[in-house]
């Protein structure tokens, strides 16, 4: 009795209905393979919430593995810093080129200011150009978003542009 409770168990928390948490999301697998067959035309990868770094890192190639980064914690306090200082970490974050980031749907989020400062922050700055690309599902509930940014000039373009609108 105790081995077919257990089992019951096990099989209802399988189920695609069943509550789950989103950081253990079986759409987790559908992500890594648009990450795997995207993300070698990208600058980077970066992942703006906790908890999906270290699972898109394990589910990847080693070659891939490289260009995945894990800021969220910048972003949990990005919206807070002055401009300029934003500046200087969405410089880093975004290179010349794109990249793309991968977010937790907004329902579902372990820091909910990681995303919410992520579009905040993306929005006040005009030289990154963006858009949600890809939504993932799972039971009904979406779970992760896609984002691609795009920054069209570099750095130094963009400080000589700055100079000149003095």
């Amino acid at each position: 009795m105790v081995n077919l409770h257990n089992t019951a168990w096990y099989l209802s928390r399988l189920r695609t209905d069943s509550q789950y948490n989103p950081r253990w999301s079986p759409a987790i697998y559908s992500l890594s393979r648009y990450v795997n067959e995207h993300g070698f035309e990208t600058q980077s990868i970066i992942s703006v919430d906790w908890g999906l770094h270290n699972q898109l890192h394990a589910l990847s190639p080693k070659k891939l593995r490289r260009r995945m980064h894990d800021p969220w914690p910048t972003f949990q306090t990005l919206a807070e810093k002055d401009q300029k200082t934003q500046t200087a970490v969405l410089n880093d974050l975004f290179p010349k080129g794109k990249t793309l980031a991968v977010t937790f749907a907004a329902s579902k989020e372990t820091f909910p200011e990681t995303r919410r400062n992520f579009l905040a922050v993306l929005a006040n700055h005009s030289e990154l150009k963006w858009s949600l690309i890809k939504e993932f599902w799972s039971g009904g509930d979406k779970v992760y978003e896609v984002y691609e940014i795009d920054r069209l000039i570099d750095r130094q373009q963009k400080q000589i542009l700055d100079a000149r609108a003095l």
